[in-house]
């Protein structure tokens, strides 16, 4: 007869031990282990956790540009933008100068113009309706006009007689008919009978208009005709801006053709006078008859 063991609570006891003992671990040691496998992250998150910290690479996509390209094109465009602002600047620039010079030539203009009227209203010599040129004043106690040096020579010389070479009246003035200093016949005579003086306040009035019209004038001539090629240049810009002067302004200019008459009349007037009066206390008769065939009256 076989007797068999039953499994009754020697086996139940030796479970619960193995369960409650857990080996040599106590349960404090046992829970602390659970508790840091829990916080321990697996492999797998860990992985997908890594993977969301590393910045997303996008695939380049075939044709698209870089960002270094793009920067460059923007560099380009933004140097396009500031040359073409410079250059719209300097044209601006060059604009305002050109108006700058174009008003200045107005006002040189008009002022020129304005110089000009006054010479010819209040300096303009009565005989022979021009600008005086060397101007001179008969000698008398109630005249103070002027006249050019040779229009006065001229005047006083065609009243003289030919048959007797002298002045057998008193000669007046040619705008107010006052008497002149008398003239003797025979020399010698006096100094303070010359029946002429300058007028040297009128004559620097008249130098300077002169002057200011001759002012940025026409160029000197030269040998190859280059000045006419400027001088036309220089009309043409003039036209083109409505600043063509009156053809009298530019004759006055440095070697324009009313200047270059009167500088001719200035100095044949201020030669004649000098010369008549050196000679004034020992002409003869005769020399005054040489002297009124010279100036051609």
């Amino acid at each position: 007869m076989v007797t068999t063991r039953s499994a009754g609570p020697r086996s139940g006891v030796r479970r619960s031990a193995r369960l409650s003992g857990t080996g040599s671990l106590g349960q404090d040691e046992f829970l602390r282990l659970l508790q840091e496998k829990s916080q321990k992250p697996s492999k797998k998150r860990k992985r997908r956790n890594d993977d969301e910290d590393e910045p997303r690479s996008h695939p380049k996509r075939e044709g698209s540009p870089s960002p270094e390209s793009s920067s460059d094109a923007r560099l380009k465009c933004r140097e396009q933008t500031l040359k073409q602002r410079e250059t719209d600047l300097k044209k601006k620039e060059s604009d305002l100068d050109s108006q700058a010079q174009n008003l200045n030539t107005i006002m040189k203009g008009k002022e020129k113009e304005m110089t000009l009227e006054f010479l010819e209203e209040h300096l303009s010599c009565a005989l022979c309706c021009e600008i005086i040129a060397c101007p001179y004043s008969p000698i008398s106690g109630n005249c103070g006009h002027s006249f050019c040096a040779m229009c006065l020579l001229k005047w006083y010389f065609s009243r003289l007689h030919d048959d007797c070479g002298s002045w057998h009246e008193r000669v007046a003035c040619p705008f107010c008919r006052a008497p002149l200093t008398f003239t003797p016949a025979i020399p010698p005579r006096d100094i303070n009978t010359f029946p002429f003086a300058p007028n040297r306040l009128a004559d620097a009035c008249i130098q300077a208009a002169v002057e200011k019209l001759a002012s940025n004038g026409s160029p000197k001539p030269e040998a190859d005709g280059r000045s006419q090629s400027r001088r036309a240049s220089r009309v043409k810009k003039e036209e083109s801006v409505g600043l063509l002067l009156e053809s009298d302004v530019i004759g006055w200019s440095e070697y324009g053709r009313n200047r270059t008459d009167w500088n001719n009349r200035n100095r044949r007037g201020h030669d004649e006078m000098e010369d008549i009066r050196s000679r004034w206390t020992v002409l003869a008769p005769e020399d005054f008859h040489a002297i009124k065939s010279r100036l051609n009256v």
